[in-house]
């Protein structure tokens, strides 16, 4: 993947998360340290949005 292509994906990742952030504050809800750190990995690419999703469900599973 070009260089150019790399940092077009981060750009999109970054306003999508930082959209995401926005919302949940709007609502209330507060971004834990690890969600941030997940996010970030996501950012990077060095996490997928499925894995992000998958973590977060198994999460909400053990507290429900």
């Amino acid at each position: 993947m070009s260089e150019t292509k790399i940092a077009d994906t981060r750009r999109f990742r970054k306003k999508a998360v930082v959209n995401a952030i926005d919302s949940s504050l709007l609502e209330g809800v507060k971004v834990s340290a690890d969600t941030l750190s997940a996010l970030n990995q996501y950012i990077e690419g060095q996490a997928s949005i499925e894995s992000l999703i998958v973590d977060a469900k198994r999460r909400h599973a053990r507290a429900g």
